[in-house]
């Protein structure tokens, strides 16, 4: 199976870029590993648990990209796509803001660059029994948009924003250097037989060895970061009952 850089699709505006690579692969059923799709205007945008991703047109990359493989279950766990596309997006945005900015990933998969949410990912994956199949991986970075409203995006930040040089990104260049990166890693993957969870958890939101507030099922807690589990379940610390719990996604959030 071919892992070359793709040629990438572009659309002027479409409803989303994951809804229209789906219908590309329904048409094109031959498509061997990788297509990328990328728009100046995605109208019905999503974010995890439901959220619009709502995107200034012509000044952020809004993309979908679509992989697959044949691994199974032992091989490769749902939660690794989560694992190797936040590293690969984490490491460009590095590579555009200054070095004294901490640029984390909040779990499950979006980027902060300090306590503002620059990146997003949506993740649709195929399985058949105990084997992967394919993913449709969407993705939504802040590149040059300054003014986001409040209502629509919380704690949102751009590159530009962060930048110290006030330059606009050019986004086609930025997407070529997610998708490679993103190739790259998943071909170390392959080549490894290990996952980056390592590299994942050491670069997690607040796991700083302080207590941050979230918001469970039994009210507003004070838990400690320790990390994720390969499953994909964030491991955090209660130090009032001096016990270790596990919340799956949509079980807990994080008070910013």
């Amino acid at each position: 199976m071919k892992e070359t850089m793709p040629t990438p699709i572009y659309l002027k505006t479409t409803t989303s870029t994951n809804n229209y690579l789906r219908a590309y692969l329904e048409e094109h059923p031959d498509t061997e590993c990788w297509q990328v799709v990328y728009t100046d205007n995605q109208t019905e945008g999503r974010g995890q648990r439901g959220n619009i991703w709502v995107s200034e047109p012509g000044k952020n990359l809004t993309m979908s990209l679509f992989f697959r493989s044949s691994k199974r279950r032992e091989e490769f766990h749902p939660f690794d796509i989560s694992v190797f596309t936040s590293l690969a997006i984490r490491t460009v945005i590095k590579e555009y803001i200054p070095r004294g900015k901490k640029v984390s990933i909040k779990w499950p998969n979006d980027i902060f660059v300090e306590d503002r949410k620059v990146a997003g990912v949506l993740i649709e994956n195929e399985w058949e029994g105990s084997e992967f199949k394919q993913a449709i991986v969407g993705i939504g970075i802040n590149i040059n948009q300054l003014l986001f409203d409040p209502k629509d995006a919380p704690n949102a930040t751009s590159i530009l924003i962060e930048r110290e040089d006030g330059k606009e990104v050019d986004i086609y260049s930025f997407m070529i250097r997610c998708t490679e990166e993103i190739i790259k890693i998943w071909r170390q993957m392959k080549v490894d037989f290990v996952s980056p969870r390592d590299e994942y958890n050491n670069l997690l939101y607040r796991k700083d060895g302080r207590l941050h507030e979230f918001e469970t099922a039994e009210g507003t807690l004070k838990l400690l970061v320790e990390g994720v589990d390969v499953d994909g379940m964030l491991r955090l610390y209660d130090p009032t009952t001096d016990v270790r719990r596990k919340f799956a996604f949509k079980e807990v959030s994080y008070i910013l």
